[in-house]
């Protein structure tokens, strides 16, 4: 093997003592490695990880490939298995099909914006892709255009699949439309764009039962006539990292992130907002039997009927709510509590309503309050205002 080493490089060959001048090449007959650090290449970036060898490539095209249908071309892989992994690479076009994916193969395409899974299939356990455990999808769009009961862009019951650098879209169902939907699966989603509009709910990323993992990613809902909700997690101890969720319409309840019946739900660098129309109650955050933690993010609310920051509710059971480093804002309340709630709010700035702490028990510690002055702030060191 012949390597030569670009000036601004760093390269390391084994049994090779010394350096590698600039521009040297080099016949090896051995492996190539790097000591400590990984490879630098001339754009300055830095390669310390391989992705894993597949034992086959099998490629999806409107004309040319192996397959003209990404569903046949899964069928065809029989001997997939964790040390036998194929890859299904669907070349740019829009496919119109409903895909099942298998476990040990990975579904990608050329890019999201130029390839497409579209469908209308019907059903809250349906989606135009399911999902499979130790699989993983990317680099695509998927698309559920509705039309019967319930919209479902992907679908995630078991396992741990991941969905990376994905737009999913559900509409036009008539009761539920999720972009992805994680029921029971511990799905990783990372880069996604996922969303959801109209029918009696419109929720982008749904939660249920599910310790998913969400990176980088953008959820927002509009127009359920019951319920719009970005990201909505019940019974489930999801973990969400650099989220933008978003709610709007005037339907009765628009929430950013929800959260039902959830234990152990982190919040970091999120921005969960709400903005509704007409009678809507909204809330950035909304907390049902639920505790979380949320540090350095943003909840809002604006319009409608009602409008909290954070919203906690009880059914029954006792919660806790810890908020720091954050910002809070809603005309009502900037957080409500409920009986059962022990909440700690700390560094934060609260725009809008007071805090409602007439049930439960709240602590605000360094808090800074938007005064109704312009550009004028209000500190309180140890109590709520």
């Amino acid at each position: 093997m012949r390597v030569r080493r670009i000036a601004g490089s760093t390269l390391v060959v084994v049994a090779l003592a010394g350096a590698v001048a600039d521009g040297q090449e080099l016949d090896v007959s051995g492996v190539i490695e790097s000591t400590s650090g990984g490879f630098v290449f001339p754009d300055d970036s830095v390669q310390t990880t391989a992705g894993d060898a597949y034992a086959q490539v099998v490629v999806v095209a409107k004309s040319g490939g192996h397959f003209a249908s990404i569903q046949t071309a899964l069928d065809s892989i029989l001997d997939a298995a964790s040390a036998k992994r194929y890859l299904v690479w669907v070349a740019p076009g829009e496919y119109s099909e409903a895909v099942t994916m298998k476990a040990f193969v990975d579904l990608a395409g050329a890019g999201r914006a130029v390839t497409t899974i579209t469908s209308a299939i019907d059903g809250l356990t349906s989606g135009t892709v399911r999902c499979a455990d130790d699989s993983e999808l990317r680099d695509l769009t998927v698309i559920n255009s509705g039309g019967g009961t319930d919209a479902v862009a992907i679908y995630c019951a078991a396992g741990a699949p991941a969905i990376s650098r994905v737009t999913a879209s559900a509409m036009a169902g008539s009761g539920r439309n999720n972009g992805v939907r994680n029921d029971g699966a511990a799905s990783v989603l990372t880069d996604v764009e996922a969303s959801a509009s109209g029918g009696t709910d419109a929720v982008g990323v749904e939660n249920l039962s599910a310790a998913a993992e969400l990176w980088r990613v953008e959820a927002t809902a509009a127009d359920g006539s019951t319920t719009t909700c970005g990201v909505f997690n019940s019974a489930s101890p999801a973990e969400l990292i650099d989220v933008v969720a978003t709610a709007s319409g005037s339907g009765a309840l628009n929430v950013g992130v929800s959260n039902a019946g959830a234990t152990g739900v982190t919040l970091l660098r999120v921005h969960a907002e709400a903005t509704g129309t007409g009678s809507s109650i909204n809330a950035g955050v909304d907390n049902e039997d639920a505790s979380i933690s949320i540090v350095d993010s943003v909840a809002r609310a604006s319009g409608g009927s009602e409008s909290y920051g954070v919203r906690n509710g009880q059914v029954s059971g006792a919660y806790s709510v810890e908020i720091h480093q954050s910002e809070l804002a809603g005309a009502d309340a900037t957080l409500s509590n409920d009986t059962g709630f022990t909440s700690g709010i700390a560094l934060t700035l609260l725009d809008g309503g007071d805090v409602d702490d007439t049930n439960g028990t709240v602590t605000c510690i360094g808090v800074v309050e938007v005064d109704s002055t312009p550009d004028a702030y209000d500190f309180s060191a140890a109590s709520c205002p």
